[in-house]
C-alpha cells in the first residue's frame, strides 16, 4: 500500500474468516494467522501483545501476537512511501491454506504479474472522463523511477480510439493512473462515442507470471447519455418529526431529496447513495404541524443528472402535530417558584392552554379548615367529592382522587411510586403538583378542601425524604374543568410538574417549558363539549354552559349557534323560533334552545356552540366552539334517583333509612357518603344489622315504564353480609300485582364491600311497557351468629328505549317563503309542528286570496326538503301566488289570513 506524506494514521486488520469451533475441546494453538507491516525505510510493524506469563504488564508491539484471531497493527505519523503488508499462517491444521479478511485505511494493492486492469465506471455519459488504473508488479522494473505504460481504448463511433500512457503512481508503487475525456464531439485526446456505444479499453500484459505472454486484458464500458425519467414521487410516511419520501424511475440511480419550510430555500437534503429504481429516502430531525417542501435529484450509473420540482412548485407534505404534553422534569433549575400556572381547556389539539402569573399573598387556595389526610411514605389514599360533582382531566370526569404523598393526584387507582420517570409519569391519570420522593410522615401535611368550584389538594411544608427540604405547593381542580398548580416554597433539587392523560409514554414526546406562557389576563370565555340524550321525535331542551373570567366589566355572555345539527332543528326558546342559519345569536342573553329530532331519526346528532364575553381577540370574544352531542332513540337512562341528595319518599321497614352513612360497623364498615353526594338509601346507617332479623323491605313508588323497552337497572352498591347460610340479602321487582320476581340474591360467601360497586340487571322480561313496576331490596332474614353492616345503595339508573313521539297538535303555519330562482320555491319550516315532522303541499293560485279549487298543486306531501320546483312561466300581464301549508297526522296547518282578516282557505292536495 502507498501512504501519503500528510497522512497522521495508518491502521491494517486481519481477521479470520473460518466458522468457530467447539470451544475449549483442546488447547492447541492452530490455524494461527500473524500480521506484520515493513514501513517504506524497512522498519517491521507488529500488533500490540501482552506477555501471556505476566499479562499485568503494559502491552507491546515488539513480535508476533500468537493468540488472537483478529489482529491490528497502528502506525501513527506513518512515514510516506510504499509499505508492505505481510500475513503468515502458522499451526495450519489441515492442507497449507487459511482463508482470511484485510482491511486498512490506504488502498490495499494486490501486487502480482497479472496484470489487473479497472476503470472508475461501467456505464459513462456522452461528456464524461473515464479515470483507469492498472496494478502490474512486473512492470515496476525500478523502485526508483516512476515508469509508465500504455493501454488503449475504442468505440464503434471511433474505431481506431486512443491511447492512453498511465503514469506509476509513486516510484515502487506499481500502480499506473490516467485518464481520458469521452465525447460525442471528437478532438484530440478525446475517444468519441455515441449513445448506446461500449467503449472497449485493452492492456497487452507481456508475462501474466503463469507462463503466458501477450495476454489481453479488456474491460468494457457502456456510453448512456440519457438521464433518468422520474414515474412517480410520493410521500407514503409522515410522522411528528420524520417523513419518507418515495421515489420511482425507470432505471436505477441514487437519489437526493432537497427540503426545507419553503419552495425558494430547500436548505437541507437527505438522500440514497445505493444505485436502485425505486427509493424510500427517510427525512428525519423534522418540527411537528409544519408544511416542508421539496424537490428530488436523481443520478443514474452514466452520471446524468435530473432535477423534478414538480413544475416550479416543488413537492409537500405537512408532518403530524404532536399535542403540547403539559409536563417538565426539573434537575435543580426550577423556575416557577412563587408561580402559578393555570390550565384551561380549550378544545384544541393540545387540549389545555396555559398561563402564568405571579403568586401573590401565599396560596390562592387558603388550606384552612380542609382534611387533613394523615399520609406517610409512599402510601396514598383517596376520597371522593361531595354533591355529586366531578373533577375533569383531558376531558375525563372524575369523582374520587387519588392522593399520593410524593406530589401527584392520580385517577382511576392509586399509585406509591416515588421515582419520577415520565414513563410512570404518563401511566396513569395524573396531575403531578411536584413529584419528588417526599415524605409527610417525617413532616409537613397533605390536605384537601372542597370547595363551591373546585377542590383544592395542598402539600404544606412537606419534607423531602432523608433530608431537611421543605416543599409547599397546590393542585386546584376546578369543576369547570380548570387545574391550577401553584409553588410557594420548593427546597427539592430535583422533581416533575405536569399533567398525564394516562396513554403512556408518547414515542413523539417533548418536553414543555411551563415558565414561557403568558400571564392569565382577560381570556375568551370556556365551553366545553355537551351530550344530551331523547327519545325518537321527542325534543329535548339545552341549557348551554360556559365559564368566563368576568372581562371585560360588566361582565356579560352572549350564546351563539356557529353549526346547525344534521338531523334535528334548534329553536330558540327566548323567541320561539326555529334557528335557519348560523352564525345566530340566541335572543336575549339566553342560553336555552330545544332540540327536535327529525320524526324517526335514530343515532347522534351534533352542532356547535359558542359564548362571546364581548371584549375582543385575543383577551376576549368568542371562546372556540364546543359540540353538543345529542344521542336520539337507543338505549338511555329513562328513570334516575339517588343522584342529587333528594329522597325519593320510598316505602321503609326496620333501620331502612335515607339519610347521610357514618362509617360505622363491623369488617370494612359503612360508607361515610354517597357515590355522588352525601345521602343513600342504606339499612343502619349507624352500623351493622342485626342477629335473628327477620327480611326488612326498602321499596320504591309505583315507577311508570309504559311504552319502555329493553329495560336495565344499575346502581351503586356498598354492601357487607355473612355467607348465605347465616344472613341473607335480595333484590325483587313487582309490577301492578303481588308476584315478586327475584332479580339478584346472595348466594355463597360472605360480601364486604370496602367501595362503591356497580350493579347492573336486566329487567326487561318483567317491567318492559309496564305502568306500574315497584323495585324492592331485602336485609335478611339473618341468623344469631355474625353480623355485617348491611345495604348502602345510590345511583339507581332504569335504562331503557324511549318510545316514538306522536304528534300532539297540528303544525303551525310556515312562516317564511322566498324564491331561490325563478323556478325553485324554498321556505323555513313552522316554529312548532306539533311534535313530528311535517310534510308540505304547495299550491299555486292566479290570485292571493283564494287557493281553492282552481288553485294547482305543484308538490303533494312533499318531507324530504322545504324546496319546490315550479317550472311554469305566467303569461304577459299574469301574476302567480303561492301557498305553503304544513301538515301532520295531528292536521292541517294554518295558511294565515286573506282579505280582511278572513282566514284563508287553501284547496286540498290529493
Amino acid at each position: 500500500l502507498l501512504v501519503d506524506p500528510l497522512d497522521p494514521e495508518l491502521k491494517i486488520t486481519l481477521a479470520w474468516d473460518d466458522a468457530p469451533g467447539t470451544p475449549n475441546v483442546d488447547p492447541v494453538l492452530v490455524n494461527d494467522l500473524d500480521l506484520r507491516v515493513i514501513d517504506s525505510g524497512g522498519t517491521v510493524h507488529y500488533p500490540w501483545t501482552l506477555d501471556p506469563a505476566n499479562p499485568s504488564l503494559p502491552a507491546v508491539r515488539t513480535g508476533r501476537d500468537g493468540v488472537n484471531n483478529i489482529e491490528q497493527v497502528v502506525i501513527d505519523n506513518p512515514a510516506p512511501g510504499a509499505y508492505r503488508v505481510e500475513i503468515e499462517g502458522f499451526n495450519i491444521a489441515q492442507g497449507f491454506q487459511q482463508s482470511f479478511s484485510a482491511a486498512s485505511t490506504e488502498t490495499l494493492i494486490n501486487c502480482s504479474s497479472a496484470g489487473l486492469l479497472s476503470v472508475n465506471a461501467t456505464r459513462v455519459a456522452c461528456s464524461a472522463t473515464l479515470g483507469l488504473q492498472l496494478v502490474d508488479c512486473d512492470l515496476n522494473t525500478d523502485d526508483g523511477i516512476v515508469e509508465t505504460v500504455a493501454i488503449s481504448l475504442t468505440s464503434p463511433t471511433e474505431p481506431g480510439g486512443e491511447s492512453v500512457t498511465l503514469i506509476e503512481s509513486a516510484p515502487e508503487a506499481a500502480v499506473f493512473l490516467g485518464s481520458i475525456d469521452v465525447d460525442t464531439i471528437d478532438g484530440p485526446g478525446v475517444l468519441q462515442v455515441t449513445e448506446g456505444d461500449t467503449i472497449s479499453v485493452l492492456y497487452i500484459d507481456a508475462d501474466d507470471g503463469e507462463g503466458n505472454q501477450n495476454v489481453p486484458v479488456t474491460r468494457e464500458v457502456v456510453v448512456d447519455c440519457t438521464a433518468p425519467a422520474i414515474i412517480s414521487v410520493s410521500v407514503p410516511e409522515v410522522n411528528p418529526r420524520d417523513a419518507t419520501v418515495l421515489v420511482e424511475a425507470n432505471e436505477v440511480m441514487r437519489t437526493t431529496i432537497s427540503y426545507g419550510t419553503s419552495c425558494g430555500s430547500l436548505t437541507d437534503s437527505a438522500s440514497a447513495s445505493t444505485f436502485d429504481s425505486a427509493h424510500s429516502v427517510r427525512i428525519a430531525g423534522l418540527v411537528d404541524d409544519t408544511t416542508y417542501y421539496f424537490s428530488v435529484q436523481a443520478e443514474d450509473l452514466a452520471g446524468n443528472q435530473i432535477s423534478d420540482d414538480n413544475g416550479g412548485a416543488c413537492y409537500s407534505f405537512t408532518t403530524l402535530e404532536v399535542p403540547d404534553f403539559m409536563t417538565e422534569e426539573f434537575g435543580g433549575d426550577l423556575d416557577l417558584q412563587q408561580k402559578s400556572i393555570t390550565f384551561t381547556p380549550n378544545g384544541s389539539g393540545d387540549y389545555y392552554s396555559r398561563c402564568v402569573e405571579d403568586l401573590i399573598g401565599g396560596l390562592p387556595t387558603d388550606p384552612t379548615g380542609g382534611t387533613d389526610s394523615g399520609l406517610g411514605d409512599d402510601q396514598p389514599t383517596s376520597f371522593t367529592l361531595a354533591g355529586a360533582v366531578t373533577v375533569q382531566l383531558y376531558g375525563q370526569s372524575y369523582d374520587t382522587i387519588h392522593v399520593g404523598p410524593n406530589g401527584y393526584l392520580t385517577f382511576g387507582s392509586g399509585d406509591s411510586d416515588y421515582t419520577e420517570t415520565l414513563d410512570d409519569h404518563f401511566s396513569l391519570p395524573r396531575v403531578a403538583g411536584y413529584w419528588d420522593d417526599l415524605d409527610p410522615g417525617d413532616g409537613g401535611s397533605v390536605s384537601w378542601l372542597q370547595l363551591i368550584d373546585r377542590v383544592a389538594v395542598t402539600w404544606q411544608d412537606v419534607i423531602e425524604y432523608n433530608t431537611s427540604n421543605l416543599c409547599t405547593f397546590q393542585i386546584e381542580m376546578f369543576f369547570d374543568g380548570r387545574i391550577r398548580l401553584s409553588w410557594v416554597q420548593i427546597e427539592s433539587q430535583d422533581g416533575l410538574i405536569g399533567l398525564s392523560e394516562g396513554n403512556g409514554l408518547d414515542p413523539d414526546y417533548f418536553e414543555s417549558d411551563l415558565s414561557m406562557d403568558s400571564g392569565c389576563g382577560p381570556r375568551p370565555p370556556f365551553t366545553q363539549p355537551m351530550a344530551v340524550q331523547t327519545g325518537v321525535s321527542v325534543p329535548v331542551g339545552i341549557a348551554l354552559d360556559s365559564s368566563d373570567d368576568g372581562l371585560p366589566a360588566p361582565p356579560a355572555l352572549s350564546y351563539w349557534i356557529s353549526e346547525l345539527p344534521s338531523f334535528g332543528t334548534l329553536k330558540d326558546e327566548a323567541t320561539g323560533l326555529l334557528i335557519m342559519r348560523v352564525p345566530y345569536q340566541l335572543a336575549g342573553s339566553g342560553n336555552v334552545l330545544t332540540y327536535r329530532p327529525v320524526n324517526g331519526f335514530q343515532g347522534t346528532d351534533t352542532f356547535d356552540y359558542q359564548a362571546d364575553d364581548g371584549g375582543a381577540p385575543p383577551e376576549g370574544g368568542r371562546s372556540t366552539p364546543a359540540p353538543v352531542d345529542v344521542s336520539v332513540g337507543g338505549v338511555q337512562v329513562v328513570r334516575e334517583y339517588l343522584v342529587d341528595d333528594t329522597d325519593p319518599g320510598w316505602s321503609t321497614a326496620g333501620d331502612w333509612a335515607f339519610g347521610q352513612p357514618t362509617g360505622g360497623g363491623s369488617h370494612d364498615g359503612d360508607p361515610t357518603a354517597g357515590y355522588t353526594g352525601n345521602n343513600v338509601y342504606g339499612y343502619n346507617l349507624a352500623g351493622d344489622y342485626t342477629n335473628d332479623l327477620s327480611a326488612k323491605f326498602l321499596t320504591t313508588t309505583a315507577i311508570d315504564l309504559s311504552g319502555i323497552t329493553e329495560t336495565v337497572l344499575e346502581y351503586r352498591r356498598w354492601l357487607g353480609v355473612d355467607r348465605d347460610t347465616g344472613d341473607g340479602a335480595s333484590m325483587l321487582l313487582r309490577t301492578g300485582g303481588f308476584t315478586f320476581n327475584s332479580v339478584w340474591e346472595h348466594t355463597g360467601a360472605a360480601v364486604s364491600e370496602g367501595a362503591w360497586s356497580l350493579q347492573s340487571h336486566d329487567i326487561s322480561s318483567w317491567a318492559d311497557d309496564e305502568p306500574q313496576v315497584y323495585l324492592s331490596w331485602l336485609m335478611g332474614a339473618t341468623d344469631s351468629t355474625v353480623t355485617y353492616p348491611g345495604w348502602n345503595l345510590d345511583d339507581i339508573r332504569i335504562y331503557g328505549v324511549l318510545p316514538p313521539s306522536v304528534c300532539d297538535d297540528a303544525p303551525a303555519e310556515v312562516p317564511f317563503v322566498s324564491f331561490a330562482d325563478l323556478n325553485t320555491l324554498q321556505w323555513v319550516p313552522p316554529v312548532d309542528s306539533g311534535g313530528v315532522a311535517p310534510t308540505y303541499d304547495t299550491l299555486r293560485s292566479t290570485s292571493g286570496a283564494d287557493f281553492g279549487a282552481a288553485a294547482s298543486c305543484i308538490e303533494t306531501d312533499d318531507g324530504t326538503d322545504s324546496v319546490a320546483i315550479d317550472a311554469t312561466i305566467p303569461s304577459a300581464d299574469e301574476v302567480y301566488y303561492y301557498l305553503i301549508r304544513a301538515e301532520t297526522p295531528c292536521g292541517d296547518g294554518s295558511i294565515g289570513e286573506g282579505t280582511g282578516g278572513a282566514v284563508r282557505s287553501g284547496r286540498a292536495c290529493p
